[in-house]
This record gives structure tokens, C-alpha cells and sequence, in this order.
């Protein structure tokens, strides 16, 4: 077992290792670019490449000798190479700046988003500026770093949250299908249909408050499609809205065929699929009182006039 245990670890130490490696060989090929175009470094990019040489050295000596936090040391060289922003041609900035931003748009970022690295660019005031113009590649590296990351991450996290409520979904219509009860079949069936609504409605690619605040609602959302799935069945079951003969489906201690069956449980889902039943049902209720207290009156004035 300890074996096996070390054998994982070092597969990790150097799946990380290799990123680091490749933080490293970013840079230095950044260095032989500018070395190339201009012969020579000026002293920003000599001191960028002094500073950078250092960091990735004892960070090298520090992965060899680590047992964990891997995925720390491999962050720390992503920020190391950010520093190829001082040691970049000066022709390149504004090429390099432009492809790191059309490509986070290819990525599916909202463009309100990228706003803020587009000005970065678009000055042209701040274009002539060498160093400024440095300074926001800089932070553009950064930007496009993180957003690497958190695309990746943003994916795999909606994946897997998407498969366990499918299961859960799968879960819960089974158990519908299966209950000889139709009240709680129908229930069941709402359940499922709400705990759909939340799988076909993921949020699009968004910042990471706004990822966690979708999920964070949808127990809320569930639990508004099991309430209207409820209300349904009674508004059925009261024949205030009857669809067909499906009023008589509702009653328990009725023997019912497996068709009148599925199409209980395909209004359950429906019900419970739509997030604005619950409205929907209550404007149902107001129209029949009104329709009702409507009907009082006229009788009432009817009744005063044949006296």
C-alpha cells in the first residue's frame, strides 16, 4: 500500500515539476526573443531576467525536495513567468497584448469582463510609453493566467455537479414510476422535473461569484418546483384545472393503467420543470375567486330586482 501511495505522489510531483519546467522555458524563450531582435538587453529586462533566473532556481531546488503543495509551486512559476512582460521586444507588446486578449474572447468570457484589459490597449497615449505599455502587458498576463485556469476549473466543477444531479434526477423519476401512491408519484415527478430545470439552465462562463451564487440558489429552486408540483396536484385533484379526464388520475384509491400513469408523471415534470408555476397557479386562484365573487354579485342584484 506504501507503494503504491509513493507511486501517486511521484506521478504528481512530476506532473508539476513539468509544469514548472514549462513556467521556465516560457520565459527563457522570451529572453532569446529579445536577445534576437535587439542584440542585447536593456537593464529592465536584464534586471526582469536576474530576478527571474533566481526564482525559478530555488523554486526547482524546492519541487525536487517537496512531498505536497505541488500545485503551490506550479502556481509560483506562472507568476514568475508573468515577469516576460519587462523582458519582451518592445515591438511585441502591443501583438502580444491584442493575441492574449482575442483569445480570452475566444474562450467564451464575457466581453463586459475583458472591458477593462481592451482600455489597457485602445490608449494610445499609454502605447507610447514603453513602460506603461509593460506594466498593463504585465497585467494582461495575469488576467489571461487566471482565466486559464478558471475555465478549466469553471468546466470541470459544472461537469461534475451536472452528473450528480443528473443521477439524482434519474433517481427520483425511477422511484415516481415506481410508487403505487399517485399523490407521491407526482411529487416525485415535480422533483425531478425542477432538479432538470437546474441541469439544462447552467450558467454560462461568468465570474466566480456569480458561478457560486446560480448554485447556491438551486436548492431553492428545487424546492419551488416540489411546492408547485403540490399546488398542481391539488388544483387537479379540486378540478379547478382539469386537462382531459387527468382530474380522476389524481385520486390515490383509484386503480389507474400504466398510460394514465405516464401522463400524471409527464405533468409532474412539466409542473416542476417550470419555474414560474407557482405564478401561474396563483393566477389561477385569483381568477377563480374572482370569476365567483363576480358571479355572487350579479346573482345578489338579480335576487334585489325580483323584489
Amino acid at each position: 500500500m506504501k507503494n503504491i501511495f509513493d507511486y501517486f505522489i511521484e506521478r504528481k510531483k512530476k506532473r508539476y515539476l513539468d509544469d514548472v519546467l514549462k513556467a521556465k522555458r516560457l520565459f527563457d524563450d522570451t529572453v532569446q526573443q529579445a536577445l534576437q531582435d535587439s542584440g542585447g538587453l536593456s537593464k529592465t529586462a536584464s534586471d526582469a531576467k536576474a530576478y527571474a533566473d533566481a526564482e525559478f532556481k530555488q523554486l526547482l531546488q524546492e519541487a525536487n525536495q517537496a512531498a505536497s503543495g505541488f500545485d503551490k509551486l506550479a502556481a509560483r512559476a506562472n507568476e514568475i513567468a508573468q515577469y516576460r512582460a519587462y523582458v519582451m521586444p518592445t515591438s511585441e507588446l502591443y501583438i502580444e497584448s491584442r493575441s492574449l486578449i482575442d483569445e480570452m474572447r475566444e474562450w467564451g468570457i464575457p466581453i463586459e469582463l475583458l472591458s477593462s484589459l481592451e482600455g489597457l490597449i485602445l490608449d494610445r497615449a499609454i502605447q507610447n510609453k514603453e513602460m506603461q505599455a509593460r506594466h498593463n502587458l504585465y497585467r494582461i498576463i495575469n488576467a489571461y493566467d487566471y482565466w486559464d485556469w478558471y475555465v478549466d476549473w469553471y468546466s470541470n466543477t459544472l461537469n461534475r455537479v451536472n452528473l450528480v444531479l443528473f443521477i439524482l434526477m434519474a433517481s427520483i423519476l425511477l422511484r415516481a414510476y415506481n410508487t403505487e401512491e399517485n399523490y407521491f408519484s407526482f411529487l416525485m415527478a415535480g422533483l425531478s422535473g425542477a432538479v432538470a430545470s437546474v441541469i439544462l439552465k447552467s450558467p454560462p462562463l461568468s465570474a466566480y461569484g456569480h458561478f457560486l451564487s446560480f448554485y447556491g440558489s438551486f436548492f431553492v429552486r428545487i424546492a419551488s418546483g416540489f411546492i408547485a408540483s403540490a399546488v398542481c396536484f391539488g388544483l387537479l385533484a379540486s378540478k379547478i384545472v382539469n386537462i382531459g379526464n387527468i382530474a380522476s388520475y389524481t385520486e390515490d384509491y383509484l386503480s389507474i393503467d400504466y398510460t394514465s400513469k405516464v401522463i400524471l408523471i409527464s405533468i409532474g415534470i412539466l409542473t416542476g420543470f417550470s419555474e414560474r408555476a407557482i405564478y401561474s397557479f396563483s393566477s389561477v386562484f385569483e381568477t377563480s375567486i374572482a370569476a365567483r365573487r363576480d358571479k355572487k354579485k350579479t346573482k345578489g342584484k338579480q335576487d334585489e330586482g325580483k323584489t
